[in-house]
This record gives structure tokens, sequence and C-alpha cells, in this order.
């Protein structure tokens, strides 16, 4: 059920080679260069096919990550780093490279064993709860300046002191009572939200406006395939770019290519209006 899912909802039609002829006479295409809207039946439904594909590798990274499971990720690292050169954060598909890079071609297999068991830890110990390392760091440094701020941080070097010394013992109490009452991590700035109500308000708003149905003649602007942009962005760009950078840190001289720059800017959150979001 979950292949014919995915297969109905989420798998964008490819493109046919009539259509890579057409780029050639029209470069302004939002696919690329040449990619006419007209040629497409329903741009809408196809935009819908491409977000719901990509949301969903989202949600299989978060899921993976979230169970330990580094093998998941590394399975989908290339489809990522394609994503991301197609929607122009080129910083982020040049890490993730690297990481491949390094994971198949430099380190042998026990190191990369040790990396890849780093990469992902679960400090509660509560199915479900792992995090990157990095992550945990933040946590971390969050969780000290909590405790020091309420516990004297900000008074005497005395207070400070007497706290340092017992830190371990009070994050591992922290942990044994979750463990032991099986609750789950929350941070301090997040509480738990029921979003059913959203989630029902978009599926209706999705049967009423038939984004999972083909409507021939509907009109709206085409979004790019993220992952067959970045396919040929990485096949032009990117790969050749990446190989100079690494011959000249193999031969000691290093290669005369720019860093990577990312052509979107960054997100301000502040900006967005949910209310477009819900009225789609």
């Amino acid at each position: 059920m979950a292949s014919k899912i995915r297969q109905k909802y989420a798998t964008p039609t490819p493109e046919h080679p009539q259509v890579h002829k057409q780029k050639a006479n029209n470069p302004d295409g939002p696919d690329g260069p040449g990619k006419s809207d007209s040629a497409i039946p329903d741009p809408i439904h196809k935009n819908v096919l491409r977000l719901t594909r990509d949301l969903l590798l989202i949600k299989e990274i978060v899921s993976a990550i979230k169970d330990g499971d580094i093998g998941r990720v590394e399975d989908i690292l290339v489809d990522f780093a394609l994503l991301f050169c197609g929607a122009g954060s080129n910083n982020y598909a040049n890490k993730v490279l690297h990481l491949m890079y390094n994971l198949k071609l430099v380190w042998t297999p026990e190191p990369a064993d040790i990396m890849c068991d780093t990469m992902l830890i679960n400090v509660s110990r509560l199915p479900g709860h792992a995090m990157g390392i990095d992550r945990n760091i933040e946590h971390l440094i969050g969780y000290l300046k909590a405790l020091f701020a309420a516990k004297g941080f900000y008074g005497q070097w005395e207070q400070c002191g007497s706290i340092s010394a017992s830190i371990h013992n009070l994050m591992a109490l922290e942990k044994r009572v979750a463990a032991s009452l099986k609750l789950n991590y929350q941070g301090s700035t997040h509480s738990a939200v029921d979003t059913r109500d959203v989630v029902l308000h978009m599926e209706s708003k999705a049967k009423e406006l038939k984004l999972q149905e083909i409507v021939p003649g509907q009109e709206g602007k085409l979004r790019p395939d993220l992952r067959v942009l970045g396919h040929r962005k990485m096949e032009s760009m990117g790969l050749p770019n990446f190989n100079k950078r690494i011959e000249g840190m193999c031969s000691g001289i290093p290669a005369s290519v720019e860093l990577e720059v990312d052509e979107i800017s960054p997100l301000d959150l502040e900006t967005i209006d949910t209310s477009d979001i819900l009225d789609l």
C-alpha cells in the first residue's frame, strides 16, 4: 500500500525528450533553461507531486535520526546533495559531498564505523530520541546556561563551584527520572502542540482544490524539480569544482576554485504569514 501511495501521490512524471529540445528555444523556464508551463496539462498537480516527494525525504531523514539509524541517513545522502544543489544551497551540497567522499574513499572501514557511530547519540536512552552530536552539544550548552543562571552563576563563585562539582549527578538524576517515568524530551522553549485541527484543515483544502488530481487546463506557475535541477548543476559545476579541490588538497597545491556561495538568502521566519499557508 505504501508503494502504491508513493507511486500515485509522490512520484513526478519524468521529463520527455522533447522537453529538452524546447529548452534550447526558451531559456527562461522554471525547471532550468527552456521549460514551458503551457506544455504541462496541470502544473499545480505536478508541483504537489514534487513537494510531496521532497517532504517524504525530509520525513525519512528526521525519522532515521530519531531512531539513531545512520545507515538510513547514508542511503539518502545523494538525494539530499541534489536537493541542496537544486535549491541553491551550494554550501550544504558541498558538505554532503565531503561526507560521502570521506565515508567511501578516505576513511578505512574501521574509522568510518567509528565516525558513523558517533554522529547520532541518544543521551536519554529512550526509543526514538536520538539526535545529531552537534544538536546534543547545543542542548548541553542551553542546559548549563539555565542551571548556572538559576543556581548562582551570576551570584558568588562559591555557589558556581558547588554546582559544577555536582552537575554530572544532577544530569544523571534527570535521566533516571525521565527513564523511570517514560517522559519524552521537552526543551524549555517547546511545548506539546495539538496540530490535528491544522492537518484536518489542510486535508479539506486539498480535497476542495483537488490538489492530488489532474485538472486539465489548470493554470499555475510550474516549480522546478529540485532533484532534476540539482543533477544538472552537480554535473556541470558541483562535481568538477569539488574534484578540483580534492586534487589540490592531495597535491598540496590549493586549486584556484572559488568557494561555494549559496544562491538563496537565509530564511527569515518572522516574515512568514501562516495564514497564507492555511489558505493555500
